[in-house]
């Protein structure tokens, strides 16, 4: 296995496994087999095929599989991720609105930048600049702000990690294996692509047509362009208003059901509880029988 591989649960040192079954006894080893399914193999497959032998097992050994067992296939990474991944899922959200804003601040600032730059556009326009040459031109500046933006994300991310990974619980798993890889990169990047061309067009839209004579006019500025700029402004602030008002809601409801989940009585006093797993065997415990007797 490569050096950064964890088995779950952890060990520190392996050795080869050579299993006695021996179909006499009531109770035998337990093992977690984990498979890589043949390219073209579903899961679905898998499933099927396994439940058949596990039937054929049943019926070569009677009384060995309880009635009530089966013999199932699962994904590992559901396994592994199964009681996480919705928590984490509504973190991504979260934190997809909290990019949702930050656009909206930056459309805001960039409507506002055109009010002040309405004649220098005018200027373009009347030496001959095409409205695509302009779009082009100001999605160019929107993609640098994005770019600029993205990496210093990714500067912060890889300090914040570091803290992260230090005051996790050794409960997460594979918490340890995270790191910023390519794949953190490309989704950097086409995040910063995505939010250039979305949240850009509209500003470089609306600057690229900017009335020449207007603008060129003294004052002429702040008139009909700045309504259209201050009208769509307004639409991109009650936008970011709603959006803040959602992540205020579902932070306060996530703090209240942590603080409600940590009232709840468990039952017993957690302070001072070693918990631990025993794995008997040898010939004093071969029969299901003499183990529930020792424990």
């Amino acid at each position: 296995m490569p050096a950064g591989f964890e088995s779950r649960p952890s060990a520190d040192i392996w050795v080869p496994l050579r299993p006695a079954f021996n179909p006499q006894n009531d109770g035998g080893p337990l093992f977690i087999v984990l498979a890589r399914l043949k390219p073209g193999v579903t899961l679905e497959n898998s499933r099927f095929d396994m439940k058949r032998v596990g039937e054929q097992f049943r019926t070569s050994f009677p009384g060995f599989v309880g009635k009530d067992e089966s013999v199932a296939v699962v994904d590992y990474q559901k396994h592994l991720v199964g009681d996480v991944r919705p928590t984490l899922l509504i973190l991504l959200g979260a934190v997809g609105f909290v990019l949702l804003v930050a656009c909206g601040n930056v459309v805001n600032l960039l409507l506002a930048r055109a009010t002040t730059r309405s004649t220098e556009i005018a200027v373009r326009i009347a030496l001959g600049a095409g409205r695509s040459r302009l779009v082009r031109q100001l999605l160019t500046e929107s993609a640098m702000i994005a770019l600029a933006g993205s990496g210093l994300g990714l500067l912060l991310s890889k300090g914040c990690l570091l803290g992260l990974l230090r005051m996790a619980p050794g409960s997460l798993p594979q918490f340890s294996t995270i790191h910023i890889d390519q794949h953190v990169l490309g989704f950097a990047l086409a995040v910063a692509i995505l939010t250039t061309l979305v949240f850009g067009l509209a500003p470089a839209i609306e600057i690229s047509g900017t009335d020449t004579n207007d603008s060129l006019r003294e004052g002429g500025g702040r008139t009909a362009g700045s309504l259209h700029h201050t009208r769509l402004r307004d639409i991109v602030v009650a936008v970011e208003i709603s959006l803040s008002l959602v992540l205020l809601v579902g932070a306060t409801l996530l703090i209240r059901t942590y603080a409600n989940l940590r009232r709840v009585n468990p039952g017993i006093d957690p302070r001072n509880l070693l918990i631990m797993k025993l794995s008997l065997s040898g010939p004093k415990f071969e029969t299901t029988s003499a183990t529930s007797e020792f424990f």
